[in-house]
């Protein structure tokens, strides 16, 4: 009853305490307890574990636990669901971050500018250029509007690949979304032209970036 609730806030309250803290193996092992006590564990205190797993930058229990709380009727947010891809982004793991897109879809749960730019930054990391790409164009496609972490994300990955030309059409695509450019942009696009011997094509890039 009320004590077993107030028992599950309690640790619940640890649980994000440790997650906060970067202690992810302790705050699983606050949840593990719990739930052997109590058997049961509602949606806070899921989201409180992944949560710190996405700090602890452990994408597989991330994805564990997004599944055990869909089995036990705790139904994820989109909020949890970002957590979760972003464990996958800080774990290079696009290919688990573009699967829970696709359980959002299924869940008629709309991803949004987070969900995306987690996806877009794992491919940045792997240096899969042309799925940034691709999730780009279907980000806009669902009415998503990119922003600069969107656009610096796949900038980047294109520079990975010496893929100045589409580092520069990304570039003048995001000054035309009226997104302002930032030093990262302007310094992965410069990139991508220097790794592909594009010289005149970084100089102008270095100008277009207020650089000397």
């Amino acid at each position: 009853g009320s004590l077993q609730m107030i028992e599950i806030r309690t640790c619940t309250s640890a649980i994000s305490a440790n997650g906060r803290s970067w202690k992810w193996e302790t705050a699983l092992s606050l949840f593990e307890d719990i739930m052997n006590a109590l058997c049961m564990l509602d949606f806070v205190a899921y989201s409180a574990a992944i949560s710190a797993c996405e700090k602890g930058e452990q994408w597989k229990h991330a994805i564990g636990l997004l599944g055990a709380m869909q089995q036990a009727d705790a139904a994820p947010n989109i909020i949890t669901y970002n957590a979760a891809m972003s464990a996958c982004e800080k774990g290079e793991r696009w290919q688990q971050a573009l699967f829970l897109i696709s359980v959002m879809k299924e869940c008629s749960m709309l991803p949004d500018v987070i969900s995306y730019n987690a996806f877009i930054s794992a491919c940045e990391k792997q240096k899969t250029w042309q799925q940034s790409l691709l999730l780009l164009a279907a980000m806009k496609k669902a009415g998503v509007r990119p922003d600069l972490i969107t656009f610096n994300a796949a900038i980047s990955a294109c520079a990975e690949r010496k893929q100045w030309q589409r580092a520069l059409e990304l570039l003048t695509s995001a000054s035309r979304a009226e997104i302002v450019p930032d030093c990262i942009t302007y310094n992965a696009a410069v990139s991508a032209c220097e790794k592909s011997e594009q010289w005149q094509q970084a100089l102008l890039a270095r100008l277009g970036g207020g650089e000397a």
